[in-house]
């Protein structure tokens, strides 16, 4: 590999199988041949691992079904394999047709047989149940929700509460915790139109409430279709240009359209990932053609991070709306710690105030003078600093007189209006 050393691939196939490498840029990044975007199997394993001979004898079994699938008229290019418990289960991309490997062979055990609804759909594993998200059919887009049912070998919808986006891209979409995450979302029905709307909202699907929600803006630009892409258990690598690394913990991504390593005179027939955490190794056939640790490829990419999410404004008014509960906290504190002195003491601030008023009724806005809180701009912070006080106030002088000083009454001449009445 002459003179350059790159710590993040950790097996490479031969010179005389790869174009030379580029000069030195800064982003640690791969530039994979136009070929290789379609054909991606993505095999998530979990260990202990597949041996070597049982991962040929997969490789071998798809290319059959592979072959078996294009005489009947079906393009298979994209699947899902997932490891449950000691089985791996493969996924066919389109289809409702799972296949348990026992080793040797494909065994279909859907009992689902139709297929053309859930195209690019996002597949993932969530406690043991294979789960397929979203996708395209009957000529639309769609976040459906469906579980496959081992007992009975058949997908089931999934009800599932809130706003969910019109439609996702599996390459956007990843799993965190109990949680989906899916950017780029978009709309397509071409019983309308043919137009693709795509949206800059980034959804949250909670797993564990089967709830949708709204979980901000996208901050970057991501290319909405990428029909390659690798999720390890932390991070995601999409290596089309501009090539982009997610951590899919603190939502932290780097993005860059350098490269640092240049292998697009290979033609690759068929792309195969096989997923070991955050470490892929990617076949060309039965060969291995690289070796990828996710992780440090993140790490030593010398771009700045970004937010996947943008600071949205709605959740500056929570920000703001936070501060201003603090200040009424620390208010009603210092009245409490003021004013809440022993019942004899009759000097009470406010009871003073009233009581050498004269007054026997005030108007909302006298009341308001009185308690000097005319001042206060927002009308929901005034009514709660207002209703703080009169309970301070009626809370004191009831411990001494026995009864409240303040009540409030609707106004006779203008039943819309309130009026303050003091019984001393």
């Amino acid at each position: 590999m002459g003179s350059h050393s790159y710590p993040f691939l950790l097996n490479v196939m031969p010179e005389t199988k790869m174009k030379s490498l580029i000069g030195f840029v800064f982003f640690p990044l791969l530039l994979l041949p136009s070929q290789t975007l379609f054909g991606q199997i993505q095999l998530h394993d979990r260990n202990p691992y597949m041996t070597e001979g049982e991962f040929s004898a997969l490789q071998q079994q798809i290319t059959s079904l592979r072959e078996q699938k294009n005489r009947e008229g079906f393009d298979l290019q994209e699947a899902e394999v997932f490891k449950i418990k000691d089985a791996y289960y493969l996924c066919p991309d389109g289809t409702f047709e799972v296949y348990r490997f026992d080793g040797n062979s494909l065994i279909n055990i859907s009992q689902s047989r139709h297929f053309g609804y859930n195209h690019a759909s996002y597949k993932f594993v969530y406690k043991g149940v294979i789960y397929s998200l979203g996708g395209y059919g009957y000529w639309r887009s769609h976040a459906d929700l469906i579980a496959f049912d081992m007992k009975n070998g058949k997908w089931d919808m999934v009800p599932v509460k809130g706003e969910k986006p019109p439609g996702i891209t599996a390459a956007s979409t990843f799993v965190t915790g109990n949680s989906i995450i899916t950017f780029n979302a978009y709309r397509l029905d071409q019983s309308v139109q043919d137009l693709r709307t795509k949206l800059d909202d980034v959804f949250k699907l909670d797993m564990k409430h089967k709830r949708w929600k709204a979980n901000g803006e996208l901050n970057v630009s991501i290319a909405d279709i990428n029909p390659v892409y690798m999720e390890g258990e932390s991070f995601t690598f999409n290596p089309i240009t501009p090539q982009t690394i997610l951590d899919k913990q603190s939502g932290l991504v780097k993005i860059d359209n350098t490269t640092m390593l240049d292998i697009s005179g290979n033609t690759l027939t068929q792309m195969f990932y096989h997923i070991k955490g955050d470490s892929v190794t990617i076949y060309n056939d039965q060969d291995i053609y690289l070796d990828l640790d996710l992780k440090q490829l993140f790490d030593e990419t010398d771009v700045l991070a970004l937010n996947l999410i943008r600071s949205n404004n709605k959740y500056g008014y929570l920000a703001i709306g936070g501060s201003t509960l603090l200040l009424i906290l620390i208010f009603t504190a210092f009245y409490r710690r003021t004013y809440q002195k022993d019942p004899a003491n009759k000097e009470h601030n406010l009871i003073k105030k009233l009581l050498d008023s004269g007054q026997q009724s005030f108007s909302l806005e006298g009341i308001d003078k009185l308690f000097e809180l005319e001042d206060i701009m927002s009308n929901e912070t005034r009514r709660y600093k207002r209703a703080t006080l009169i309970n301070q106030v009626n809370d004191s002088y009831k411990q001494i007189y026995g009864n409240e000083l303040i009540t409030r009454i609707k106004d006779p001449d203008d039943k819309r209006r309130f009026i303050y009445l003091v019984k001393s």
